[in-house]
Parts: C-alpha cells; structure tokens; sequence
C-alpha cells in the first residue's frame, strides 16, 4: 500500500539504465524455447 500512497503523492522517481547496463542484465537471462 506504501507504494501506491507514494505514487499518489508523486514521490517515485523514474530510474534510467544505460544500454549496457540492460544488455549485461538481459544475458544474464536464461533462453526459453
């Protein structure tokens, strides 16, 4: 319920990632398939 209370009142903040930082996250993921 914080979370919500917290979106409502504007204190989230967006957090970006560098390309690398996604890509090195996203090999890091098992293949499916």
């Amino acid at each position: 319920m914080q979370a919500y209370m917290d979106y409502q009142a504007g204190k989230l903040v967006d957090t970006e990632y560098s390309p690398e930082e996604v890509a090195m996250a996203l090999a890091a993921l098992p293949v499916i398939g």
